[in-house]
């Protein structure tokens, strides 16, 4: 079971996605980094904040380092999840612990996409009217025209 954590670059500002395994505790989500240095690491404690994406949620986070006895625990807490095996493979030399508090509650997935979805077909059903309409009255405007064409060539066969 993994989350995918979104940063932003300390330098450059582009975003940066990780998939991290996790567990949650105390209302809050702890995760490991095996490199104390890690880009996603670094980015996360410099802007104090950061976005988690699961298979249907999205959340806002503020990102701090975790105490010592957190740690301990974490680790506890992932070897009861995922196990003794991965965890001593994994991460029993984890140099870094993350605690990720959420801010406010999580959007669902795929609404903000559905709505955007929906927008952008209205405002191209609103083009294609505008392009309808205009050819339209260029249709009315020629047969009006066609018209008075004709009345004025029956004028001058009289």
């Amino acid at each position: 079971e993994t989350i995918k954590i979104i940063t932003r670059g300390r330098k450059t500002g582009l975003p940066h996605v990780v998939r991290v395994r996790y567990v949650t505790m105390n209302g809050a989500i702890y995760v490991l980094s095996g490199l104390k240095n890690s880009d996603w690491v670094l980015n996360a404690l410099h802007k104090g904040e950061a976005r988690i994406r699961s298979e249907e949620y999205l959340l806002h986070v503020s990102v701090k380092e975790a105490v010592e006895w957190e740690h301990a625990e974490v680790l506890e807490a992932f070897r009861k999840k995922y196990g003794y095996f991965i965890t001593r493979n994994w991460y029993s030399s984890a140099s870094r612990c993350l605690k990720l508090i959420p801010l406010g509650q999580p959007i669902k997935r795929g609404i903000i996409k559905a709505s955007e979805k929906i927008d952008q077909h209205l405002k191209n059903r609103e083009k294609i009217h505008e392009k309808v309409k205009e050819k339209y009255d260029w249709k009315l405007v020629a047969q009006s025209l066609s018209t008075e064409i004709k009345k004025m060539k029956s004028l001058e066969n009289i």
